[in-house]
């Protein structure tokens, strides 16, 4: 369990670096994550042309979309 724990952090750790990265080159991301809270906090953390959805990966093994929420395929399609 430990393992499986630090392996997460790591990916967020990850994610983050190269979300903070394409942000600071004038790009605008969508955080994906399935901790509602954390997630929703580190979009506003890089700025408000960012945003957030809920992603379970369970959904994906479930043969549904991944993304869950409101419109989710509008807010990938929209145009920025």
């Amino acid at each position: 369990m430990a393992e499986s724990t630090d392996r997460h952090r790591r990916a967020q750790a990850l994610g983050a670096s190269i979300a903070r990265d394409v942000v600071a080159e004038d790009a605008r991301v969508i955080v994906a994550d399935v901790q509602d809270q954390a997630g929703a906090a580190f979009a506003r953390e890089l700025g408000s042309s960012n945003q957030f959805v809920h992603l379970s990966l369970t959904y994906v093994a479930a043969g549904r979309l991944p993304f869950v929420g409101p419109k989710p395929a509008s807010a990938l399609s929209r145009p920025w």
